[in-house]
Parts: C-alpha cells; sequence; structure tokens
C-alpha cells in the first residue's frame, strides 16, 4: 500500500515560519495542531473556513475547530461571518499578527 499523505506535512512537525523575537511564545505552549493553522492563517491572502484548513492540514474538523479556539482564546486569530452566507465563519489573524 503506497502512502499518500503529503510528504511535506508528516510527520508532523511545528512550522518554520515562525517569529523568534518572543512575540509568540504561547504559540510554543499550544499543540503542534495548531502552530500548523497558525502557520496556513499567516500563508493565507485572505479569510480563511475551517473546512479549507482542514483540507489543506489534512487534520480533523474537530482538531482544526480546537486550534483555533486555542488561537482565539490567545488573541492571535479572529474569526467573523462569511458574506456570502453568514453562518458560516471564516478566520484570520489578528490585525497585530498580519
Amino acid at each position: 500500500m503506497t502512502d499518500t499523505r503529503p510528504q511535506n506535512l508528516w510527520p508532523l512537525e511545528r512550522p518554520k515560519t515562525r517569529q523568534t523575537d518572543g512575540s509568540n511564545e504561547h504559540l510554543d505552549e499550544m499543540p503542534p495542531s495548531a502552530a500548523l493553522v497558525y502557520d496556513i492563517l499567516t500563508q493565507a491572502d485572505e479569510p480563511v473556513s475551517s473546512t479549507e484548513i482542514a483540507s489543506r492540514t489534512l487534520l480533523a474538523p474537530r482538531t482544526v475547530r480546537d486550534a483555533l479556539n486555542r488561537l482565539q482564546d490567545a488573541k492571535l486569530v479572529h474569526s467573523r461571518a462569511k458574506i456570502t452566507d453568514p453562518r458560516k465563519r471564516q478566520y484570520e489573524l489578528t490585525d497585530d499578527r498580519r
């Protein structure tokens, strides 16, 4: 059986794009899934849905939701309603993290 997982995500490692000036020290206390979700949001040009994050990272939707909740509690990420469908949420970095 062939391994079909993307080679750049496995084994799961902490993203290398985080700042080293101490401004993301609370990110080090979070699980690797939160760091991975944070990395996806740093690369995004526009707000991203949790479904899209799950498909990009191959994480379970529940894991993505938990990571987003942790990032929101740390005030690294905020959500807003999607313009075309207010029932859905989109996520992006807080203004001071862009």
